[in-house]
């Protein structure tokens, strides 16, 4: 981060610069949390991205560069990586479907409850963060309302049509699982007039579409 902006002091001092973090900064809380809530990564991913938060900060202050800081939450979307729980559910439930894999899935923790866009609505946040979001503000991109994993997998599930048996996996829990990861986007929506406009239903589709013709 620290090289990027200084290249881009050097040759656009002006420029607007979106960096991007995660809403996993905050402190664990039982309740959504805005841009000033307590900040306490749990995870080395996290942390990592906190610290790339302060040489943000250190670039807004310093420099001429128009800095903002983004915290988009859990995003989810065709052509997500299937190392993401909702794409590895989306690519074993397609392998079912075609045969190739016996009707069973093995999961991890399903009760984690997560703020969940989908990837074309955090797109179409981050552009007009770019036009109209204040440099040197952070803020949350995030739908406002959480939902469990086991309902993700139980929607792609009904989704497919197909009978599944759900088996958790004791290799696939967590050490450390955050029960509930929930933020509150006023202060985005103020700024830009952003709001979320794909139901998780449709992306749980597009997911399932993404894979089906897939051979891996």
């Amino acid at each position: 981060t620290h090289l990027v902006h200084a290249a881009l002091e050097r040759h656009a001092p002006h420029a607007r610069v979106l960096v991007t973090t995660t809403g996993f900064v905050y402190q664990p809380s039982e309740t959504a949390v805005p841009e000033d809530a307590p900040l306490r990564p749990a995870s080395p991913y996290a942390l990592s991205k906190l610290a790339q938060e302060l040489v943000a900060r250190h670039a807004a202050e310093t420099t001429t560069l128009q800095v903002l800081l983004c915290r988009p939450f859990n995003h989810i979307g065709p052509r997500q990586s299937a190392d993401f729980f909702a794409s590895s559910f989306a690519r074993q439930i397609t392998r079912i479907a075609r045969g190739t894999m016996d009707p069973v899935i093995r999961v991890g923790n399903l009760t984690a409850r997560r703020d969940l866009s989908d990837v074309r609505d955090v797109v179409r946040a981050y552009l007009a963060l770019m036009a109209g979001g204040a440099p040197g503000e952070v803020y949350n991109v995030c739908r406002g309302s959480a939902v469990s994993i086991r309902d993700v997998l139980d929607g792609l599930i009904a989704q497919s049509g197909l009978a599944v048996d759900v088996q958790v996996a004791p290799e696939l829990l967590r050490p450390v699982d955050q029960p509930l990861l929930l933020g509150v986007n006023e202060k985005l929506a103020q700024a830009t007039g952003w709001q979320p406009e794909i139901p998780l239903d449709q992306t749980l589709r597009d997911l399932l579409a993404y894979w089906g013709p897939r051979s891996d």
